[in-house]
């Protein structure tokens, strides 16, 4: 019972994990001065 419960909240974790830096890989930051840079395999996860 435990077992399949972490895997639930493994994969419920990594799909928002996987949300979170498309969207941030595909957004500007709002400041001019400050733009993190994203590592080599999150830049595979853009749609321009």
């Amino acid at each position: 019972m435990k077992t399949k419960l972490k895997r639930m909240y493994g994969k419920a974790v990594k799909r928002i994990a996987k949300g979170v830096v498309v969207s941030d890989v595909n957004s500007a930051c709002p400041f001019i001065t400050y733009q993190p840079k994203l590592p080599k395999n999150a830049k595979e996860l853009r749609k321009f």
